[in-house]
């Protein structure tokens, strides 16, 4: 489970280990055993490594008269994959006392919206959630300038929160209220007037519905808040295709700095290999499809075209029909600049170069 893994991305171990003082942590012994043996001591409570300063209660008959004696400062999380939500109730109702936070229910939430120390508040906080903005996009289809924009309006961070290891956690056999997790997550990134956002990626989406099933949890949690959705596409496939294979190979994806300007001037040539372009081209145009999901669960979404409505980065323009679509005020100003295309005439070489030799490969133009 990446929240227990040194080098992922979701890692709770940073996070335990600043706050050593602060945080106890109740689990099974055994589950222990399936830490990394850097971390833990086999057959031992005893942790090494960066969580050599966590205290841990093993979770057996003898842990309500441990925690009897412990300070009732520290926050205790819980970690039991065989029924967190159920273990929580318990030593809540046990130790009334005390106070108790999931890894899965708690603290998982907070790391997704990057603000890990939200366990130590009681959540969910009394911030209802009015309206979210969800952003469904394409790769390189400019949904960091939308994001940008919706966050100016709404004045919600708009992050990509579903990635592969959100989508590993939810998936995993762990037990946990997802239902409570997701809430608690709302929680963390609503603003004091009741607004959040995030965006969504489609080949996360089509991993989400692969792995975890359908829209019924979301549906669950976003009851009584106001949904309003943008879906952007983009039409010219081939020029997708090129941006996106450009940005990995080069590790530049967007232009916000002259760092960024400076760092792509010196960046080397790409070279051209339609062997690693083709399949990036077919994963676009399928994502395509995966996109009429979300137009099919919110029909009445926004609609964005990157060439029509994105490309010519006027954020004023934009920025005044989004905010009519979410009924929110448009106030100018400090508003986001577009974001500098990375395009140039080795991307033109190589689209034309792509074209040439799909339509020889497969006898009609891509």
């Amino acid at each position: 489970m990446p929240l227990f893994t040194p080098d992922a991305e979701l890692s709770a171990l940073p996070f335990l280990s600043k706050h050593a003082g602060r945080i106890g942590l109740v689990t099974p012994v055994a589950e222990m055993d399936l830490l990394p043996d850097t971390l833990h001591t086999p057959g031992s409570t005893a942790f090494s490594g960066v969580l050599k300063d966590v205290e841990v209660i093993p979770l057996d008959e003898n842990t309500l008269d441990q925690l009897a004696v412990k300070s009732h400062e520290k926050l205790w999380l819980v970690a039991a994959s065989g029924g967190e939500g159920k273990t929580l109730n318990a030593l809540r109702a046990a130790c009334p006392d005390h106070r108790f936070a999931g890894l899965g229910e708690a603290l998982f939430p907070a790391l997704v919206a990057r603000n890990p120390g939200a366990i130590f508040d009681r959540l969910p906080q009394k911030t209802h959630c009015r309206q979210i903005t969800l952003i469904f996009a394409p790769p390189r289809s400019g949904s960091s300038f939308v994001a940008d924009i919706v966050s100016h309006v709404t004045g919600a961070k708009t992050r990509e929160h579903l990635r592969n290891e959100v989508i590993e956690v939810l998936a995993s056999s762990y037990k946990f209220n997802r239902a409570a997790a997701l809430r608690n997550f709302l929680s963390i990134v609503t603003t004091t007037d009741g607004q959040a956002s995030t965006k969504i990626i489609s080949h996360f989406l089509q991993d989400y519905v692969a792995r975890v099933g359908g829209m019924r949890l979301v549906k669950q949690v976003f009851e009584g808040v106001a949904v309003r959705t943008i879906v952007i596409e983009r039409d010219d496939k081939v020029a997708q295709t090129v941006s996106g294979y450009l940005a990995s190979r080069r590790g530049i994806w967007h232009l916000e700095t002259g760092r960024d300007a400076k760092r792509l001037e010196e960046a080397n040539k790409v070279g051209y290999d339609f062997d690693k372009l083709l399949p990036r081209y077919l994963g676009y145009r399928h994502q395509s499809y995966v996109l009429d999901f979300a137009r099919e669960i919110f029909p009445d979404h926004m609609a964005l075209e990157y060439g029509r409505d994105i490309e010519a980065g006027d954020a004023a323009a934009l920025g005044e029909r989004i905010a009519e679509f979410l009924g929110l005020p448009w106030v100018p100003g400090d508003q986001p600049k577009g974001r500098a295309k990375l395009a140039n005439e080795e991307n033109d070489r190589l689209c034309a170069q792509f074209r040439e030799d799909y339509e020889a490969l497969m006898g009609r133009a891509p």
